[in-house]
């Protein structure tokens, strides 16, 4: 008996709630392309959304529209005026979907719970199928309605269940048309990926094609390069075959005269001590010959290299005369040029060995850079190798340099800086006034005479604009190894020149807001000690080895 009761119970719920859906506002499935913008996917909709209604006033056909998890929600924000808990969903929805309770029960329990009656939402039409309900919970005569209500609704039920049919298809069809849809907008997606396709792989021939004659081109410098290097490497070839002959004759000797002693001491081996003696300082005669024809070879192969910067030099001397007299400039003697330059490898061999690497001078140049910055264009007098210009012109700085040195000149020019010939005092005087931010001379007022010196400070001071600054760097004759030896270092030195004395010279000439900075102090010599006379020692010994005077020019 219980099985048919629980049935019958059920299929008189599944009757009510197909009535109530049939009776009530219920909309069908909608499937609503819901674009939000032109390349979006629609998306679909199985149940409309609720609309909580301001005056807090239901028709229980206005929630049984609802189902499953809807019908939850729904519920509780009529009811209840609130979205249900984790809890609470998952407990209703387990209790709808098991058919212990329908959608009525849900809602009379609700609606009569003390929150509910709290609330005073009113739902009509909810009292009466509550009531129905609640009766046919009763042990005996709840069967019998129960079973009534079922038969007095069998007819109902079928026609409901057709309806749920058409329904069910109407849904499927609709469905069908969403995915449809979506199939035709992925189909157009898939035909634009295509388009793109070809479009990139016309634009990745096109940049192959590109790429080939790039590369074409740069085969062809590579040859060339590799042309001139052939030919450079051929040159080398001749200049050095000599030193390698006579290294070759002097390591064939070596040789002789080894197996020779050899020889001899084998033969005296059986000798007297004082035969061998003799042999032993023969022996060490000969090791001395040979170190000292290979300092010797060593030495020739210096002197050789400094003749071939020479002579580069007076190929350079050479050529600047030709180009002269080609153009019909004013004629100058062979001898007086060569002696302008003849020493101009030498002193470039010079400052390689005791200036320093080129990285750094270019590190110690860097601290100036905050007084050039916005001040220029910058005028170097004496730009030597040409660091100071390289640094300038990384920093994107509008500089120039002059010189006399022909070698270290081209050395510049192979560096892509702006730099020209002319003696430093006859460039400055014949730039306009007033026409330069920055005038530059790192170590060259130790070389000029003090009557040269005024007149280049004048001079600096009439072609700065105001505000202008002058950087002049000399050693630093306050240490006294600078001043008794590394002075002296460079054969064309003068004579060192104080700070206080440089300070005195150009405020004399007008420079204003002097500063004084000490540099390059040799802190890995310093002896470790705190008494003051160790700090005196090493301050007079170890101490800057250079300074730079910095000057400027007022006005507005």
């Amino acid at each position: 008996m219980n099985q048919p009761r629980l049935e019958i119970d059920h299929l008189a719920a599944v009757i009510r709630e197909s009535m109530a859906a049939h009776q009530g506002e219920n909309e069908p499935i909608r499937v609503a392309p819901a674009v939000s913008a032109e390349n979006s996917f629609p998306q679909i909709n199985l149940q409309p959304d609720f609309q909580p209604h301001s005056d807090h006033r239901y028709h229980v056909n206005d929630l049984l529209g609802y189902h499953d998890r809807a019908f939850v929600h729904a519920a509780y924000r009529a009811v209840l005026k609130r979205s249900p808990s984790e809890t609470e969903l998952l407990r209703d929805l387990k209790r709808l979907r098991s058919g212990d309770v329908n959608k009525i029960d849900l809602l009379a329990t609700l609606r009569f719970t003390s929150e509910g009656r709290a609330k005073g939402v009113g739902i009509d039409g909810l009292v009466f199928p509550a009531l129905i309900r609640r009766l046919g919970q009763l042990p005996l005569l709840g069967y019998v309605i129960r079973l009534g209500i079922a038969f007095v609704r069998l007819p109902n039920l079928i026609r409901d269940q057709r309806e749920f049919g058409s329904y069910v298809l109407s849904q499927q069809e609709q469905i069908a048309e969403f995915i449809n849809h979506v199939s035709a907008r992925v189909s157009e997606c898939h035909h634009e990926v295509s388009r793109l396709e070809e479009t990139l792989s016309q634009q990745l021939s096109a940049l192959s094609g590109q790429v080939e004659t790039h590369g074409e081109t740069l085969t062809e410098k590579q040859r060339t390069l590799e042309r001139q290097q052939a030919e450079f490497a051929r040159l080398a070839s001749v200049q050095f075959s000599e030193i390698d002959r006579r290294y070759d004759a002097l390591d064939a000797f070596t040789k002789q005269r080894t197996r020779e002693l050899l020889a001899q001491l084998a033969q005296l081996e059986k000798g007297s001590i004082e035969q061998q003696s003799v042999l032993t300082q023969s022996i060490s005669e000969q090791r001395d010959a040979i170190t000292k024809a290979e300092y010797d070879l060593r030495a020739e192969t210096a002197r050789f290299s400094l003749q071939l910067q020479h002579a580069r030099s007076e190929l350079s001397i050479q050529a600047n005369s030709i180009d002269a007299l080609s153009h019909g400039t004013r004629q100058i003697s062979h001898d007086v040029s060569g002696d302008m330059h003849q020493l101009d490898a030498l002193y470039a061999a010079l400052e390689d060995r005791f200036r320093g690497r080129r990285d750094e001078i270019k590190e110690r140049f860097k601290i100036y850079l905050s007084y050039v910055k916005e001040r220029g264009p910058v005028v170097d007098l004496g730009c030597g190798r040409g660091e100071w210009l390289e640094i300038l012109s990384e920093a994107g700085i509008e500089a120039s340099g002059v010189d006399t040195n022909l070698i270290q000149l081209e050395q510049c020019r192979a560096r892509g800086l702006n730099v020209s010939e002319e003696d430093f005092l006859t460039y400055l005087q014949r730039l306009d006034d007033a026409s330069v931010g920055v005038v530059t001379g790192f170590h060259i007022v130790e070389h000029v005479p003090l009557k040269t010196l005024i007149t280049l400070l004048n001079e600096a001071l009439r072609v700065l604009r105001p505000g202008g600054v002058a950087i002049f760097e000399t050693p630093n004759p306050e240490n006294v190894l600078v001043s008794s030896n590394y002075f002296y270092m460079d054969p064309t030195h003068r004579h060192p020149l104080p700070s206080e004395l440089l300070e005195f010279l150009l405020e004399s000439r007008g420079f204003a807001g002097i500063e004084i900075l000490n540099l390059h102090p040799w802190e890995s010599a310093r002896i470790a000690d705190d008494n003051e006379v160790t700090e005196r020692f090493n301050t007079y010994f170890y101490g800057p080895m250079d300074y730079a005077i910095v000057g400027r020019k007022v006005g507005l």
